[in-house]
């Protein structure tokens, strides 16, 4: 079977046998450490126990999706940005931007964060002629954020419905034993997923937390998993020559040892930009506790060519790019013939859009590294498919957790948004003082 992720590492890296040759001591030793637990942040590594899973979880996740398709025409998620964030980056993946396409079994609208009163009364509005279900996501069950818009549209869909009956529309993905959620779903009789204690919010894709709402979308969730497990066994290899995301990871640190400590990861179509968001999300909350970490960017060529390369070109120096395309899509359009072939720049007839995009990309990425002497790596999808998402998906993930412990960080504290939350309670305190 061909490779579904290829990595290009060329242009950044040179000579690869040489990195990998220095490196492999390095990952054996981790990846020992990491298969006994005796890591730090073993406690949040049973992710990677996916393909030992069964598919219990998945049919009841998909039984309830399906409940939900057939009473509602929208599905309201309320969840921090680290899940929703996830969720987003496969639907656009899978269906592009537009969330009301053809294949789409029903809308998802997002709220995940602190809402504006213009934003709540926006979404209120909207809502008041759907019919809806809400399905509220929190791994500790204490977000205010969740809290807080939590209560805002389950008092809104009882004043629809009534108590009684807005509580069949509410869904709770929470911790199993504690946490102000899981009180809220015992007391008024949600239906409650649980969140894995061992599993950290930053990876949760492939649980309840972004299934449920992936498969009320219409996504097939079997095959995305099945992928993901397949690449979790690629993905875990020892040797670096058989493993991408493991090398990706070792040419991220060998190039931030030669002082390149900005990286830009660059998509070439809109519908990728949240992958590209989930990218950022995913690596910089791997690395955040590290004053020398990689600085992260992205970015979406052409359309930001005018901004992104002259800001690469003219301050960044010690800059390299990550670039993610796809060979082989599953829809392609005829390009429109030209009116005068006499215009040379018009000859396009004899091209699809898919091939002027990779040509467009091409030449981008040719600009970049002649113009800007920028290195860059490049990964390649195979195509779109659900289980190349699944694939994607575990090579993000490893090649994320891969690159902390090569910096020697523990992948899944975050003291950033700790402080944040801890600031967020002190104002409100002193307003209730």
């Amino acid at each position: 079977m061909a490779e579904k992720i290829n990595l290009d590492v060329k242009h950044s890296i040179g000579d690869i046998a040489n990195v990998i040759s220095a490196y492999q001591s390095k990952i054996d030793s981790i990846i020992e450490k990491i298969n006994d637990r005796s890591i730090e942040g073993s406690e949040y590594l049973d992710f990677l126990d996916l393909q030992n899973e069964g598919t219990a979880d998945l049919k009841e996740i998909n039984k309830t999706a399906k409940k939900i398709q057939n009473d509602c025409e929208v599905l309201l998620v309320i969840a921090p940005y680290s899940i929703s964030i996830q969720t987003k980056a496969v639907l656009d993946f899978m269906y592009g931007l537009n969330y009301k396409n053809l294949h789409q079994e029903m809308e998802i609208i997002f709220v995940d964060h602190f809402l504006s009163g213009r934003e709540i009364q926006s979404v209120t509005e909207y809502l008041e002629t759907k019919n809806f279900a809400i399905h509220a996501i929190s791994k500790s069950g204490d977000d205010l954020d969740v809290i807080s818009n939590l209560k805002i549209f389950t008092s809104f869909l009882e004043q629809k419905l009534g108590s009684k009956t807005a509580a069949k529309y509410i869904y709770i993905t929470t911790d199993a034993n504690n946490g102000y959620l899981m009180e809220l779903a015992r007391d008024n009789l949600y239906i409650q997923f649980v969140f894995p204690d061992q599993i950290h919010e930053a990876y949760s894709l492939l649980t309840s937390a972004s299934l449920l709402s992936l498969s009320c979308a219409g996504v097939d969730i079997n095959k995305i998993v099945s992928g993901a497990k397949k690449g979790f066994e690629l993905y875990t290899k020892n040797k670096l020559r058989d493993n991408t995301a493991y090398l990706y990871a070792v040419v991220r640190n060998a190039l931030e040892l030669h002082k390149m400590n900005h990286e830009i990861f660059v998509v070439n179509e809109e519908s990728l930009s949240n992958i590209s968001n989930y990218w950022k999300f995913l690596f910089s909350q791997s690395t955040t506790n590290n004053q020398n970490a990689l600085i992260l960017d992205i970015a979406t060529y052409p359309k930001e060519i005018s901004t992104k390369l002259q800001y690469i070109q003219t301050n960044i120096k010690n800059a390299f790019q990550t670039f993610l395309s796809i060979e082989q899509r599953d829809i392609d359009f005829q390009a429109v013939s030209s009116y005068n072939e006499d215009e040379e720049q018009l000859m396009i007839s004899s091209l699809t859009q898919n091939k002027l995009l990779e040509f467009s990309s091409a030449a981008l990425i040719k600009t970049n590294f002649e113009l800007g002497k920028i290195r860059y790596n490049h990964i390649t999808l195979a195509d779109d498919k659900e289980d190349t998402v699944g694939y994607l998906i575990s090579f993000l993930q490893n090649a994320s957790v891969m690159s902390a412990y090569l910096n020697k960080q523990n992948p899944f504290t975050s003291d950033t948004y700790n402080i944040f939350k801890i600031q967020l309670l002190n104002k409100i305190k002193e307003v209730n003082k």
